[in-house]
């Protein structure tokens, strides 16, 4: 455990001290252990404290509440705190870090160019089927893919993630004792032999209803961006999205059909200017660079596609065609062929032209 964490418990304990104020106490400070020597003007210097507070903070730290035992963790978990170098970079950077942060699973170092990807607790097929190609494509990339863990999207994202061989960091609303929704517990075993199990509480903690807002910033916090696939007007993935906003993420939403609920908020944002994603690549154009997958590398992930739409890459090698040629050249019903193309399309093996006309995008 980290020499200063008894400092850190202690201090989550006094009312009125939310993670933006725990950070600057921090800042103003560093190690948080000179808190407890600091006198009641020193404090004023923090913004957001006056003397309420500052007589608050000043009680809990005279308290006596570091000689308190604090509950035991499990031997596979791990606690980190902001003054830990293992702390995750990216973490830290926002505006309301948690001061602790409970990990069971690899280490922070392991994960490299996070992704969110978030939607309805009760997906349609389609929504199920674009997210494990979008995964797929994003952890061949070499992406950690980020979510909740809740029933729906969040589940699909992580076990297409470990389907195709990527890391995972699933975050969670409470304690690692009390896994929700209880059937992945299951799935939490997995995450957390390959990837990582997160939660800014105690692995005791039950959680409450107001922890799953809460935790969504954590979510956006460790990605790069946000991807949004499903979810009615007020779905929680929005504010996993706003979440994004505030701290300088990139948003994508994964429209649909303008007389479904379930498009509601994917829509909603691309009009107030989330990208707007049809492939993999429209998330990839908009990471760093060298995150973007090789063309060399999308043909080999073409070798194991079913046997429809390797005729239709044999077809495009020759250039761009019409949907029409396509058809007839694959003898092939454009019906059926719409939907093998949307699939290609997803995976970031071909493009769509205006008017109906496809290439390869190698």
């Amino acid at each position: 455990m980290a020499s200063e964490l008894k400092y850190w418990l202690a201090l989550q304990k006094i009312s009125g001290l939310g993670p933006s104020r725990i950070r600057a106490l921090y800042e103003k400070f560093n190690p948080i252990s000179n808190l407890w020597k600091a006198e009641r003007k020193d404090l004023f210097d923090i913004q957001g404290v006056g003397p309420a507070l500052a007589d608050s903070i000043l009680e809990g730290i005279s308290s006596g509440s570091l000689d308190e035992t604090f509950p035991s963790m499990p031997e596979d978990v791990e606690a980190v705190t902001l003054s830990d170098q293992e702390y995750p970079k990216a973490l830290f950077n926002i505006y309301d870090p948690p001061a602790v942060i409970y990990k069971k699973g690899l280490a922070f170092s392991s994960f490299k160019n996070c992704v969110a990807v978030v939607g309805t607790r009760k997906p349609t097929f389609y929504g199920q089927q674009i997210t494990e190609t979008l995964v797929r494509g994003l952890v061949e990339s070499g992406i950690t893919i980020v979510s909740g863990l809740a029933a729906g999207i969040d589940t699909c994202a992580h076990r297409a993630a470990l389907k195709y061989g990527g890391t995972t960091i699933a975050v969670l609303p409470g304690g690692f004792e009390h896994i929700y929704p209880y059937f992945n517990r299951s799935l939490s075993v997995q995450i957390a032999e390959s990837g990582c199990l997160v939660s800014e509480f105690h692995p005791m903690r039950r959680f409450e209803k107001w922890d799953f807002p809460r935790r969504n910033r954590i979510i956006s916090g460790f990605s790069l961006g946000v991807v949004v696939i499903e979810g009615a007007s007020d779905s929680g993935s929005l504010i996993t999205a706003g979440c994004a906003v505030e701290q300088n993420r990139e948003v994508f939403a994964v429209p649909g059909q303008v007389f479904s609920c379930m498009s509601a908020g994917p829509n909603r944002l691309i009009k107030q200017g989330a990208k707007l994603v049809q492939t993999v690549d429209d998330i990839l154009d908009e990471l760093p660079p060298g995150v973007k997958i090789s063309p060399e590398k999308r043909l080999d992930i073409g070798t194991d596609l079913n046997d429809d739409e390797k005729e239709v890459l044999s077809i495009l090698s020759e250039g761009p065609k019409h949907i029409d040629i396509i058809s007839s050249s694959c003898k092939k019903p454009v019906g059926p062929l719409s939907s093998c193309l949307l699939s290609m399309q997803l995976k970031g093996l071909i493009k769509e032209l205006p008017g109906n006309n496809y290439y390869l995008n190698v």
